[in-house]
């Protein structure tokens, strides 16, 4: 189970670096790409949570530091897009990707919670 939660990690987190990374082209979305945003940071929390729960390291001080690290990549994501033809840096992306990784936060606590209380 380590070895898969690292592959699924790997691939979760490097496709959703190459997703924002790509020229982008015409939307097929009509709107805002902000629940986009979110959804992939909910999806990223989660695995996240998932890598650290399966190696017995996880701890609800765990939750803060995936914030900090999820919020730097955030930033890191829209920053690195101003080097991609047609794509660029947004604060509201930022917002809209901390969102998604508090409600992934949260739902990886609350699992969390859940499954140790049931333990005892």
């Amino acid at each position: 189970m380590r070895s898969l939660s690292a592959i699924l990690l790997a691939l979760v987190w490097s496709g959703a670096f190459i997703a924002t990374h790509v020229p982008k082209l015409p939307s097929v979305v009509s709107g805002s790409d902000k629940t986009l945003h979110s959804l992939g940071f909910v999806v990223l929390a989660c695995v996240l949570g998932l890598f650290l729960a399966v190696r017995r390291r996880f701890a609800f001080r765990w939750l803060a530091a995936m914030l900090v690290v999820l919020a730097v990549y955030a930033a890191f994501d829209e920053l690195t897009q101003m080097l991609v033809p047609n794509r660029h840096a947004d604060w509201r992306d930022w917002v809209a990707d901390m969102i998604g990784a508090t409600i992934g936060t949260a739902l990886v606590g609350g699992l969390w919670w859940a499954w140790s209380s049931r333990r005892r």
